[in-house]
């Protein structure tokens, strides 16, 4: 590697996160194995920006049955898991089943089942702790707003979020602020020098949490938005559903949490008469929801819905039935 080591690995990392984000193969087989590289010689990062990386790239190989390429992938990402973990967290679950994906597509079925038989000791240990784990402040809030909505309080459910969105704010702010100062301290130093490679993982840290704070900043206004466009209030919904799209780009764009928040933003553009927007806003998010979700899950199955809606009004009828091979719920409807 070149002397700048530690520069070129930051701008690997953004490379790959936009690359899986937007879905660009070409992009993310061309820096994935640089970048893992690199962790591999180097150190891994936080276990939740390498594991995005790690599976990420690894589902690539499998759709092309390239199983000796996904194979140390998926294996270390277990690794890494277990070893931040412990062998039963439900962490766990998805690298299990990606390992469970390329033993099956390597013919080894007794050990794809001893993989699933883990997924499924954990799922069930984690729905029996879930009842007795305490609820996060996110949860919370979330719970305290549903339920001042289903008795009709729509005013004191938005006087609780815009509450939450006031304290989330600063900390989202204070988090954004700390990343600058670390990237900031790191470049102040030669690229490549002992010094530099030292505080490249305090600014991963950093980079962490700025997400973290911020993404759940993002889901606040959302839910505000989802109050609002209940009540028509449709430029108030609208201001907050782009506003939380910027803060989820800005913590590095969740891609569910995008496709959501892209649904729902062209749902409103829809009921205002803007088929324009509202039809590549709509697309967008099932061009992401369907690698998350896959094409059966309710969610897929209403934003295809949305989307088959405009193009019959459009008259698009080869984009209609390319669709509903895409999505077969849609044809049964």
């Amino acid at each position: 590697m070149p002397r700048d080591e530690v520069q070129i690995h930051a701008v690997l990392a953004d490379l790959v996160r936009v690359a899986a984000v937007q879905r660009d193969k070409a992009a993310l087989l061309q820096n994935g194995p640089r970048l893992t590289a690199y962790w591999e010689r180097q150190g891994m990062p936080e276990d939740a920006i390498a594991s995005q990386a790690y599976s990420t790239l690894a589902a690539e190989y499998l759709k092309d049955a390239q199983y000796a390429l996904a194979e140390p992938l998926v294996l270390r990402n277990l690794y890494n898991g277990e070893q931040k973990y412990g062998a039963d967290h439900v962490a766990l679950a998805p690298r299990l089943q990606d390992l469970a994906s390329l033993y099956y597509g390597q013919l080894r079925f007794n050990e794809g089942e001893a993989a699933m038989e883990r997924v499924a000791t954990i799922q069930r240990n984690a729905n029996a702790a879930s009842a007795q784990r305490p609820l996060s402040a996110q949860q919370r809030s979330e719970a305290e707003m549903r339920r001042l909505f289903n008795q009709g309080d729509i005013a004191g459910a938005l006087a609780h979020g815009e509450q939450e969105v006031a304290r989330l704010e600063p900390v989202a702010s204070a988090a954004t602020q700390a990343l600058q100062a670390a990237t900031k301290a790191r470049e102040e130093h030669p690229p490549g020098s002992a010094t530099a490679h030292m505080l490249a993982r305090p600014e991963q840290q950093a980079r962490y949490r700025m997400a973290a704070s911020v993404g759940e900043l993002a889901a606040a206004r959302l839910r505000i938005a989802e109050i609002l466009h209940a009540q028509k209030r449709y430029d108030q919904a609208q201001a907050l559903y782009q506003q939380a799209l910027d803060d989820i780009a800005r913590a590095g764009g969740d891609a569910l949490q995008t496709a959501l928040a892209k649904s729902a933003l062209a749902m409103l553009y829809r009921a205002r008469g803007n088929q324009a927007a509202a039809l590549p806003m709509q697309s967008e998010a099932l061009e992401l929801m369907l690698p998350l979700y896959g094409r059966d899950h309710p969610d897929v199955i209403d934003s295809a819905r949305e989307l088959a809606a405009m193009y019959q009004r459009q008259g698009q009828n080869a984009e209609l039935a390319a669709l509903a091979e895409r999505v077969p719920a849609l044809r049964a409807r």
